[in-house]
């Protein structure tokens, strides 16, 4: 059986094929941190509170792809912690769900923490994350894209947490050597910074992966982990942090979406990004 990306992939080949969508403008969806698993979700965090505890992540994440299908988007990015625990049951469930809920949609996954480990047995499950939802690492840069579209997306979970190993980041480098105008790169802890504490260190790969980020084809940087929707900015490049899909929300966030518009200049290699939150549920 095919995986999320297969799947996904194949459905934006076809798109970029036929240009489905104008390519003129488009949307991107960005959202993360679902914690998709029946029964459990938001509310059920001893260290958070919601408004309304009875309601959980997976029905949070319909909401959140629903309210997205109505953008009409190119694809759809998750930032990772699409499950709770990492187990087939829930990766397969997850999977089933958003491509129901996508149609004809790609949905592209960036592996978190949750994907890959059970959090009741303490072990790590990423064989089920590779058999069913895809490609630790990857990109999509499809020569020609009407889109002018690239999506990189990166791993610094597995298997150390917090950390993008030097492969990782030569994998970034070579693929940023042929990026499209439209390049987001996306990592599912944030890097450390003033405003995020708890986020990836210097020596744990945040210094090689801002040499990366001064070369300028790197347009945004979108992040999740954090159960919440913020900003902030490193090398010149703006980053979109995307948590609040149904996992237990920060005191005074909001479930909410990001969605992103691209504007390519027509006879020009420039373009306009913009965004916008959504959003699909209360506050906590």
């Amino acid at each position: 059986m095919a995986t999320l990306l297969e799947d996904s992939t194949n459905l934006y080949l076809d798109i970029v094929q036929n240009q489905k969508i104008p390519s003129s403008e488009y949307n991107i969806v960005f959202m993360g941190d679902s914690w998709f698993s029946p029964g459990v979700g938001a509310g059920q965090s001893p260290q958070r509170e919601l408004a309304n505890p009875s309601t959980t992540g997976s029905e949070i994440l319909h909401v959140a792809m629903t309210e997205a299908k109505k953008y009409n988007p190119l694809c759809i990015i998750h930032g990772g912690d699409a499950v709770f625990n990492g187990t087939e049951e829930q990766l397969t469930s997850f999977k089933t769900a958003v491509q129901a809920y996508a149609g004809d949609t790609p949905v592209f996954v960036t592996i978190g923490n949750h994907d890959v480990y059970d959090n009741q047995n303490k072990k790590y499950f990423v064989d089920n994350y590779k058999k069913i939802i895809g490609d630790l690492r990857y990109a999509i840069n499809v020569a020609n894209d009407p889109y002018h579209l690239t999506f990189i997306s990166l791993n610094n979970v597995w298997p150390t947490l917090r950390t993008l190993l030097p492969d990782e980041i030569s994998f970034l480098n070579n693929t940023l050597q042929n990026a499209h105008r439209n390049c987001f790169v996306s990592i599912h802890i944030p890097p450390k910074t003033d405003k995020w504490k708890d986020g990836m260190e210097d020596k744990n790969g945040k210094d090689e992966l801002y040499k990366s980020l001064k070369g300028g084809k790197v347009r945004k940087l979108l992040v999740s982990h954090r159960h919440e929707i913020d900003t902030d900015a490193g090398e010149g490049v703006e980053f979109i942090l995307s948590g609040a899909a149904g996992a237990p929300l920060f005191i005074g966030q909001t479930f909410a979406i990001v969605v992103f518009t691209i504007k390519n200049i027509p006879d020009s290699v420039s373009s306009v990004i913009s965004y916008k939150v959504v959003p699909i549920g209360w506050t906590a």
